[in-house]
């Protein structure tokens, strides 16, 4: 008889939550760059600080799925 673990996916080891932060992002790479990038792994949202600054940006992507954050 299989044990309850083999019956159930174990929960990923680092993540958490399906959030994956992101920093030294230079600022000429688009939203539209980071849809092109994550393609594979939607449905996400990117979210961005870009407020007026044109330097080196951080935020998060927010996926729907935990497993797509993976």
């Amino acid at each position: 008889m299989d044990s309850f673990q083999d019956q159930h996916p174990r929960p990923h080891p680092y993540l958490h939550e399906p959030l994956l932060y992101i920093t030294n992002l230079p600022s000429f790479v688009s939203d539209e760059n980071l849809a092109m990038a994550f393609a594979q792994c939607g449905p996400f949202r990117p979210r961005i600080n870009r407020d007026g600054f044109s330097g080196i940006l951080s935020g998060t992507i927010e996926f729907r799925f935990l497993e797509k954050g993976d």
